[in-house]
């Protein structure tokens, strides 16, 4: 029901309007109230973050427009590396070259990296927005003001994944999602099952937007025991220690500097 409400807010929204302030409004007019509008606006905090890897209060009203699914959301069992290794087979691929300039002219492009330099008639750049936002990159001349503008207005979030592994199942037969709304559902609100991808018990949950950047500040142990102090509110003590754990750090890959663009708020389409 506020899914529904909320297209007409998102409509009727004005410059300014953040997208927190949209999902509010839509709450207050299908009606609810304490609790169960605490946990309507949780949801949707919480789908901003796994969208956006920012905070619902960062985002314009417009920000999630593109956000709908057709047909099954799937894993895939290999990871997106097989997307560049079958689109990479049979390609003349130079790894370890950090490119530093790119310059261009009417008549071809020369891109320079450390200790080499490419030339060719033209060149796509598809970095990460985090990087072009760095300036890692030098573009000789300097990238047309429509194009600069829009890197430098467009924003750049963090979500991070952590993966816990464990001796046993102990949540529930056949759930693939749990999650923890409302006031209980901070700093960790969501965990999917991922043993099916894993071939051991896995439980994976995220950080993202201001909270994903201390996180990456944080030691592994001391994320792995805060995620585990969440599991055990609800699990108690059938909550084992875990044999292992991953956590990405996308806000600190410096081939990445994040992880999702988002719409911060007054920036449209």
């Amino acid at each position: 029901a506020v899914d529904a409400a909320l297209i007409g807010a998102i409509e009727a929204s004005v410059d300014g309007d953040t997208y927190r302030t949209v999902v509010e409004r839509a709450i207050s007019a299908v009606g609810l109230e304490g609790d169960r509008a605490e946990r309507a606006l949780s949801f949707h905090m919480h789908r901003v973050e796994e969208q956006c890897g920012a905070w619902i209060d960062q985002i314009d009203a417009h920000g999630l427009d593109e956000d709908y699914v057709v047909g099954d959301e799937v894993i895939f069992p290999d990871g997106y590396d097989v997307f560049a290794t079958r689109l990479g087979a049979g390609l003349d691929i130079r790894l370890g070259q950090i490119v530093r300039e790119i310059a261009w002219t009417g008549s071809g492009v020369t891109v320079r990296t450390d200790d080499a330099a490419f030339e060719a008639d033209s060149v796509v750049v598809t970095v990460s927005l985090g990087v072009l936002k760095s300036g890692a990159i030098a573009f000789a001349p300097a990238l047309p003001s429509p194009v600069a503008q829009a890197i430098e207005r467009v924003g750049m979030g963090v979500f991070d994944k952590v993966f816990l592994q464990f001796p046993e199942r102990f949540w529930e037969p056949g759930a693939y999602a749990i999650r923890l709304h409302g006031a209980a559902g901070w700093p960790w609100h969501s965990w999917y099952d991922v043993s099916v991808v894993s071939g051991r018990p896995t439980l994976l949950t995220f950080a993202a937007g201001p909270w994903g950047r201390e996180v990456e500040g944080m030691a592994d142990e001391e994320i792995a025991a805060s995620v585990l102090e969440a599991l055990r509110r609800m699990y108690g003590d059938a909550v084992p220690v875990p044999v292992a754990s991953w956590i990405t750090r996308w806000g600190q890959d410096p081939y990445a500097l994040g992880s999702y663009s988002y719409l911060p708020v007054g920036v449209h389409h």
